[in-house]
């Protein structure tokens, strides 16, 4: 490869990763904006909550369809359409003031957000080679979360000194920069690769009914709720209204989810690969992950600045159990299946939003007490302790189906190498 192409090849990775950043900043954005957002359109928090997960949706459901055509069509035209899909449908909720729109327009960011990792995923596979294949993913998921890191404190202060609505409306259109520049930039697939193994349904039948990848699965699905729910969007709502903290305080507080994140990767992944505990790793990180969350609900008030800054960040650090996950569904599927096992898995752990938001939306609606202000529905400390309390319950649920899919594996491995020593 020439100097030229090299180039050509590094801007062709840094613009996808810029998108990839650039669709965490959209994604964590409605928990800067809930409450100029439930007064524009006189909704409830179990609307807002529908509206904040309807993200999650269009990224979960698009996930294997767009990677489908990354491999036909080639990622220019795929990533550019993601890119600006997204972008666009971002400025709805800033220029219509219809609420059925706004909600159709948040489908269509995750949609467009589907195309980010798995767009920089195949321009890497295309022009880089594969011995730095697995340096790249890692780097572009550290600059990647740079975006919800900036999507947090930074974007929260710029709100307060430009209004939500023009910052909104800035963000939109530098996404429809990147896009054009992603158009402009991106080469063609090369000849020969677009070639697309047949037979894709019957490798999706082979994954749907391996129940190692499915409990796994819906186990990651149960313990998402602590990035997810609680990082993304209800995290900033909950300290201002328990701690009483401003916006821009309690978003300093949960972007150390995201900084913890930076860390989080190359910790689990030493452990879980040194000591072959791949499930007790994440059964390990759901539980401080529950127990740090069941501290908040449940001493509320008692923990300063400095020590909440430390528990989100012990959070990034447990929310990258997600990396172990994604290993072990290479390590659980047929080679020939890895990448569709991955992107399975991926799709149901982005429906967790959904699940949360709603969840936690509701649950605030089911206990407000009719409190209102500006025409805004306020909610207590306790109700927004009980909707809390959920996310630390459920995923629980997922440590146990882990700790039993240890189990299970382990006991399944002990038959095989018996069966193996009485053959020989």
């Amino acid at each position: 490869m020439t100097v030229q192409s090299k180039n050509i090849a590094w801007a062709m990775w840094l613009l996808t990763t810029l998108f990839f950043g650039f669709q965490f900043i959209l994604r964590i954005s409605p928990g800067l904006i809930i409450h100029d957002v439930m007064a524009k359109f006189d909704v409830s928090a179990g609307d807002y909550g529908f509206y904040s997960g309807l993200y999650y949706l269009g990224y979960a459901g698009f996930q294997i369809p767009i990677a489908i055509l990354l491999d036909r069509y080639g990622p220019k035209f795929v990533i550019f359409g993601c890119s600006f899909i997204c972008s666009v449908a971002s400025l709805v909720v800033a220029y219509s003031d219809s609420w059925t729109l706004s909600l159709i327009s948040r489908f269509f960011v995750g949609l467009g957000s589907a195309g980010g990792f798995l767009g920089v995923a195949k321009v890497l596979s295309i022009w880089f080679s594969p011995s730095n294949y697995a340096r790249m993913v890692g780097l572009t998921f550290s600059l990647g979360l740079l975006g919800a890191v900036f999507g947090s404190a930074p974007i929260s202060m710029l709100i307060e000194k430009f209004g939500w609505i023009n910052m909104v409306q800035y963000i939109g259109f530098a996404g429809v920069l990147v896009s054009i520049l992603i158009l402009l930039t991106i080469k063609p697939l090369p000849k020969g690769a677009d070639e697309i193994e047949e037979h894709i349904f019957s490798k999706i039948k082979d994954i749907l009914t391996n129940k190692y990848i499915v409990l796994l699965a819906i186990s990651n699905l149960f313990l998402v709720g602590s990035l997810e729910g609680f990082a993304d969007v209800w995290g900033v709502p909950y300290l201002e209204k328990t701690y009483d903290f401003t916006r821009t305080e309690a978003s300093s507080i949960t972007m150390l989810v995201y900084i913890g994140m930076l860390f989080g990767g190359p910790i689990l992944a030493f452990f879980a690969e040194k000591y072959n505990a791949y499930f007790h790793v994440i059964a390990v990180a759901g539980s401080i992950m529950s127990a740090i969350l069941f501290a908040l609900v449940f001493f509320t008030g008692i923990f300063s600045y400095q020590i909440l800054i430390m528990l989100m960040f012990v959070i990034g650090i447990c929310c990258c159990y997600q990396v172990i996950v994604l290993s072990l569904g290479a390590i659980l599927a047929k080679p020939s299946q890895t990448s569709l096992a991955i992107a399975f898995l991926n799709c149901i752990n982005m429906l967790g939003g959904t699940l949360f938001h709603s969840i936690i939306g509701n649950t605030l609606n089911a206990l407000w007490d009719g409190t209102t202000f500006n025409g805004v529905n306020i909610y207590s400390e306790s109700a927004y302790n009980y909707a809390i309390s959920t996310v630390p319950a459920i995923a629980l649920i997922g440590v146990c189906i882990n700790i039993w899919l240890a189990l299970k594996v382990a006991i399944v491995r002990e038959r095989n190498q018996k069966n193996d020593e009485a053959e020989i």
